[in-house]
């Protein structure tokens, strides 16, 4: 009994299925609905208009004008009044199938000796028409089958009643087979439309809508909102270092945790992942109150993660166009990601630099290999203790180290014989400025790092990033030297 009211009433597949996939096949059968009632009205007009002149049209002029009053009050009201819920939709389908069923009844009544074919063709064309559960078709076919076969009895005399008749029945039967398997192939169909949409819209990685779904509705959410909407744009800060220094699984797993948190703040439906660590998130109707609130109450759940996030956020306004929200949102979070970095991301930066290279060092303990691994990119790394001024080698370049021995290991020395011997002089007093350990600690604690950019003689420019060594102790306080080649640069996020 279960297996037979699934099969009439959801077409065979699971209520939950059934009812994913009502939207796509409501819209289905709204086109048609619109394609079936202009074609009807056309159609319907130019044999109303030809009926005049053709002799077995006009015995049945009648019947095409008020078929054509009919389908053009139907068109009218499916043009006036807005559709709740599809109850709107549902009623016209139900209208345009019953005055294809009774202009049938009609014709047969009009001519009651002759075999009623028209019915016979509508009753097995309607279920081809539109999508509705099998059990709809049917009590429709039923309901005017009954009535035609009435019609038939009164109306109608000798062999054409028989034969109208056990018609009447036979079509009738085979027209609620072909609408339960019609319907059948028709929901499955759609429901493996809609699925297939889902693997295109969706972000396997966080479960959020893609990019493409992002594009493909973003333009919908002006007109899903009748007060405001706003637009909040964010990015995870960090990740191209969670990969680098802990491997591509933490940093998947970062985005998960943060995905997650938006989801549950925002709903799943208003939520896009449009690129590797960027989100957004579109709010209709939200208070600007509200929106600050969540957003406080995200960063909030975040940061108990042990993780960051940038944020911006564009509101509606009269003369704010939606592009111009998305922009103001993701200009935004621009600046918020720089004051970050500014604030923290420097030394965050460092110290996975740091790590990275200690990681070298460790592993790389033939000393040929480590420099082939390492020089390409970095003139030279040291770890400098400013109160005894000496330094240990992460890596260090022959020139350097004759340098070093020379000054009897004493760092600042060696600095100064460095950038006499090797820089252009107009980047002297900058030198000198950097060459002074109470400057540097001043920068360290506002900045977070000291950096300076100059070009040697050999017309080559190196970046020099001083920090704290995140390993160090009070005793020691040893700051990273870090020289690199400027045509490589920095891994940044």
């Amino acid at each position: 009994m279960n297996q037979i009211q699934k099969l009439l009433c959801y077409s065979g597949l699971e209520v939950q299925d059934y009812r994913d996939c009502q939207p796509e096949i409501e819209e289905e059968n709204r086109r048609k609905m619109h394609v079936y009632l202009n074609m009807a009205c056309g159609l319907l007009f130019a044999i109303t208009c030809l009926s005049g002149g053709i002799g077995v049209l006009r015995e049945h002029s009648l019947f095409y004008c008020i078929a054509l009053v009919v389908c053009a009050g139907l068109r009218v009201v499916d043009l006036m009044f807005p559709d709740q819920n599809g109850l709107l939709l549902r009623w016209l389908m139900y209208a345009f199938a019953a005055m294809l069923y009774a202009l049938g009844i009609a014709e047969a009544v009009h001519a009651p000796e002759e075999l009623s074919v028209t019915f016979i063709a509508f009753l097995l064309a309607v279920p081809l028409l539109f999508m509705m559960p099998p059990i709809q078709h049917i009590a429709n076919a039923l309901l005017f089958d009954g009535i035609f076969i009435g019609m038939v009895v009164v109306f109608e005399s000798g062999r054409t009643v028989t034969v109208d008749i056990v018609n009447a029945v036979f079509f009738g039967v085979i027209s609620c087979i072909i609408s339960t398997f019609t319907m059948i192939t028709m929901y499955q169909n759609a429901l493996s439309r809609k699925r297939m949409r889902e693997i295109a819209s969706f972000d396997i990685l966080t479960g959020m809508k893609n990019r493409n779904a992002y594009e493909r509705e973003r333009e919908d959410w002006a007109s899903r909102c009748s007060v405001s909407l706003s637009c909040i744009y964010m990015d995870v800060n960090g990740l191209h270092d969670l990969n680098n220094s802990e491997g591509h699984d933490k940093g998947d797993r970062m985005l998960q945790v943060v995905a997650l948190e938006i989801r549950e703040m925002f709903g799943k439906n208003n939520c896009y992942r449009i690129g590797g660590d960027e989100f957004v998130v579109l709010c209709p109707d939200h208070g600007q109150e509200e929106v600050l609130e969540k957003v406080s109450s995200l960063r909030q759940a975040i940061r108990q993660q042990d993780y960051e996030v940038s944020i911006g956020i564009g509101e509606s306004t009269d003369t704010k166009t939606l592009n111009e929200i998305i922009n103001y949102a993701e200009n935004a979070m621009r600046y918020d990601k720089a004051d970050f970095y500014r604030n923290n991301g420097g030394l965050r930066q460092m110290r996975s630099l740091n790590y990275k290279l200690e990681q070298l060092l460790l592993k790389k303990r033939d000393a040929n290999h480590f420099l082939d691994v390492i020089a390409p990119r970095y003139k030279g790394v040291y770890m400098v203790n400013p109160k005894t001024d000496q330094c240990r080698y992460i890596y260090v370049p022959p020139y350097f180290q004759d340098m070093l021995d020379r000054n009897k290991g004493s760092f600042i020395p060696s600095m100064r014989e460095y950038y006499h011997a090797l820089v252009r002089p107009e980047y002297y007093d900058r030198f000198e400025t950097i060459l002074d350990y109470h400057y540097i600690q001043e920068k360290l604690a506002s900045e977070g790092m000291v950096t300076m950019t100059y070009e040697k003689l050999d017309d080559s420019w190196v970046e020099l990033k001083i920090t704290a060594y995140d390993q160090s102790t009070a005793d020691t306080q040893e700051l990273l030297w870090i020289f690199i080649d400027e045509k490589y640069g920095l891994p940044t996020t």
